[in-house]
């Protein structure tokens, strides 16, 4: 669930039964539990939604098309473009606070899963047109994944990378330009 920037909504993923079988949409709702609003109604999951920071569009994963992409829309449901193209399997995008970039993570570069940055949208956009924008952050061979934004120039992820025989998540500080990263967590 993602609180909306002037707190008058909620935004979340759900998998009402259609047809029989559960399906995830994206939904809307006060806090006070009233305006129940459905957001997506296409076939294939709609998920991990989260707002621009002005509040006017949602970013989101959908299977739509068959694989995770990318897709905005407005905060009413209305205009859903996909952002992203390629076959590849992308998910948990998050919005930056200054509103120029969207992180997520997607398996590009084969089985493991990387942090890209892709340039939002600043107006009406076609399908696929923002994937030319994609720079990668993390390099392959390791996870990296959950990316959330503290500011606008890093943010904090969880990763493998420090792992040596067994498998071993921690979380990290990575510049948003991807010149640095620092273990902030030292579990075994």
């Amino acid at each position: 669930a993602r609180w909306s920037p002037d707190g008058q909504w909620i935004l979340f993923h759900s998998n009402p039964l259609v047809d029989g079988l559960p399906r995830f949409d994206i939904f809307k709702i006060r806090p006070d539990g009233s305006d129940l609003t459905q957001l997506t109604n296409v076939r294939g999951n709609s998920f991990m939604p989260d707002w621009s920071p002005d509040g006017e569009r949602i970013v989101f994963a959908s299977q739509r098309d068959g694989n995770r992409e990318l897709y905005v829309m407005n905060a009413d449901g209305s205009n859903q473009v996909r952002l992203t193209g390629g076959g590849w399997e992308n998910s948990l995008p998050r919005w930056s606070p200054d509103g120029r970039h969207i992180i997520f993570e997607s398996n590009r570069f084969g089985s493991s899963y990387g942090l890209y940055l892709i340039d939002a949208p600043d107006g009406p956009t076609t399908d696929g047109a923002q994937e030319s924008t994609v720079r990668m952050l993390t390099f392959p061979g390791f996870n990296h994944s959950t990316p959330g934004w503290v500011g606008s120039d890093w943010l904090y992820i969880s990763s493998d990378r420090d792992s040596t025989n067994l498998v071993n998540w921690e979380i990290y500080l990575a510049k948003a330009d991807g010149s640095q990263i620092l273990r902030v967590t030292d579990n075994p």
